[in-house]
């Protein structure tokens, strides 16, 4: 989803609004047939901007620490709709903090009590153009992030326009 979005490759020549057009089908399509989504958002310049900067060295990156609420919040989805089959985690390959996550993922994969907690059977990394389930998981996010911006920005206009 990546190329549609910067108009490369295929994609070369498309208008914005055939753009946006495609991806809402997309969108759309993914919502249909997806079992559950999971979405962690965070803000990484914000991130960046606002903690201490040996934060990372203390308590890990956030990279990591996103990993970690998509383990416990699907966990806790699947608590809640009484499905307690192991989970396989898929991460897309290339995050510069990749290496510290896995080990992270590793730790939990070698305490029982944790296992359970998380419902994990392993976890791996792959490159997104080779897997549509997260180009998919790309696409859900994005709308998701879409739409908190538009919320955000509305609440903002709002607020601004009960101050004057």
């Amino acid at each position: 989803m990546t190329n549609v979005y910067a108009r490369d490759k295929q994609y070369k020549g498309w208008s914005v609004t055939e753009r946006a057009d495609y991806l809402r089908l997309a969108v759309n399509a993914a919502r249909k047939y997806k079992f559950c989504g999971i979405s962690v958002m965070f803000s990484q310049s914000e991130f960046e901007r606002l903690a201490p900067p040996l934060w990372r060295f203390e308590y890990s990156s956030m990279y990591s620490a996103a990993c970690q609420m998509a383990l416990r919040t699907t966990s806790f989805w699947m608590d809640e709709h009484k499905t307690f089959l192991p989970i396989t985690y898929a991460f897309e390959s290339g995050h510069r903090f990749w290496v510290e996550a896995d080990e992270i993922l590793r730790g939990i994969g070698q305490y029982p009590e944790l296992k359970k907690d998380y419902r994990y059977r392993t976890h791996f990394a792959l490159e997104k153009k080779e897997s549509y389930g997260l180009q998919a998981a790309d696409m859900l996010a994005g709308s998701i992030h879409d739409w908190t911006s538009v919320s955000h920005a509305i609440a903002r206009w709002m607020h601004l326009g009960q101050s004057s």
